[in-house]
């Protein structure tokens, strides 16, 4: 997934054509915030919110991915418990379920990730998780959590956004 967003990001560059900027809705950011602990560290030229959190590298509220998702980075080979409490709190917020699930499905999908290729999916009871991680080079494990399933996200990117200006 990292490779593939880098990779549309690129091409969107290399033709000319200008990224899609996108408006996430101030309560949602609210929401993330208050949930996590997390401080809005500000907006990038896409329109995605960047958060400030000690338990993270990298945390954003991002559109594209199923409307909104959460990104999450930590350079690290074994992440904090905090670094999956954050994560999960904020992902329980954007796909309306329990941290607790998201918490379970992101540890499944590192697992995974880990057992592989370095790449891993999980999806359960409506929120999609696809996470990198891996221990080479000191070690690091990225996050990309949404409402919905795999599919949702597929069928997004062929939408076009009603938020772009």
């Amino acid at each position: 997934m990292v490779f593939v967003v880098a990779a549309i990001l690129v091409g969107t560059v290399l033709s000319g054509a200008a990224p899609r900027a996108c408006t996430v809705p101030p309560d949602l950011v609210a929401r993330v915030a208050t949930a996590t602990g997390g401080v809005v560290a500000g907006k990038n030229y896409f329109g995605f919110v960047g958060f400030s959190h000690p338990a993270t590298d990298e945390f954003m509220l991002e559109c594209g991915l199923a409307k909104y998702n959460i990104y999450a980075l930590r350079d690290v080979g074994h992440p904090s418990d905090d670094f999956f409490e954050v994560v999960a709190k904020a992902g329980a917020v954007i796909a309306g379920v329990s941290p607790k699930l998201v918490e379970k499905g992101l540890r499944a999908c590192r697992s995974e990730a880990l057992a592989g290729d370095e790449h891993g999916n999980v999806t359960q009871d409506g929120v999609h998780i696809e996470c990198q991680a891996f221990l080479r080079a000191g070690g690091g494990t990225v996050m990309f959590v949404w409402k919905g399933d795999e599919e949702d996200a597929d069928a997004e990117d062929d939408k076009p956004d009603s938020d772009a200006p």
